[in-house]
């Protein structure tokens, strides 16, 4: 599951679009000739549409999974490795080819981030924590805002919705079994605080990518499907 996330969210991180920009091709690539597929090399190693044009915004950043912005227009980057060792993290990148520093150390599995006010809130394996009190390089504080360690599913990403509540994917704690507990193969929703936590969508195996459509209360998420029959493994779903 979470290496399907992570693909994806090291793709987008090399991606910076300029539109009407003339596209680039990759180092050794055979040009910017469509593919049958419409996309076109756009730089970076990556593909899309004719008029994209994908530079490197940061590297030397491993297993990358989620990103947030702050007020200041800084990136922070979340790290998750496909087997948790308690050795992800948060990593601030101040500007465009800037050297990543990392913030937060000894995560487990950190795949949403949200600034939020002055808090940084990282979704990891236990729940949701919200860092604040920020200076220079270093948190002052941090606490725990939902606490989902008995739930024994993978928490996933962490969005704010337009009601103000943040809203939260927790994976079945399994591959392919009924879940027991409410709180998982689920969205679930919270205030800032963590009080009201509940259940706004359920019977979603691995809910793990969230976004709003914007300027609705559309709520869109990807869903990893289960992992073991090899080829008949049915495709993903966007909800």
């Amino acid at each position: 599951m979470r290496r399907i996330l992570a693909v994806l969210a090291a793709a987008a991180l090399l991606a910076g679009c300029a539109g009407g920009a003339t596209p680039t091709s990759p180092a050794g690539s055979a040009g910017s000739t469509a593919s049958s597929t419409g996309l076109t090399s756009i730089g970076a190693g990556l593909q899309g549409q004719a008029g994209l044009a994908a530079t490197v915004f940061a590297s030397r950043i491993r297993q990358v999974s989620a990103f947030a912005f702050d007020r200041q227009g800084r990136l922070w980057v979340a790290t998750a490795a496909y087997t948790d060792s308690g050795a992800d993290g948060v990593w601030l990148v101040a500007a465009a080819g800037s050297t990543p520093v990392e913030v937060i150390s000894g995560l487990h599995t950190a795949l949403g981030l949200v600034w939020l006010d002055d808090a940084l809130y990282v979704a990891s394996a236990s729940g949701v924590v919200a860092y604040s009190g920020l200076a220079g390089a270093t948190f002052a504080a941090h606490r725990t805002v939902v606490d989902l360690s008995a739930a024994g599913g993978e928490v996933n990403e962490l969005v704010l919705g337009p009601d103000g509540r943040l809203h939260l994917g927790v994976s079945a704690p399994c591959d392919h079994c009924v879940p027991t507990s409410a709180d998982t193969a689920a969205v679930l929703s919270f205030l800032p605080d963590g009080s009201d936590l509940r259940v706004d969508t359920s019977g979603i195996r691995a809910p793990v990518g969230l976004a709003y459509y914007p300027g609705t209360s559309d709520l869109f998420a990807s869903v990893n499907q289960r992992d073991d029959l090899g080829d008949a493994t049915p495709g993903d779903w966007l909800v």
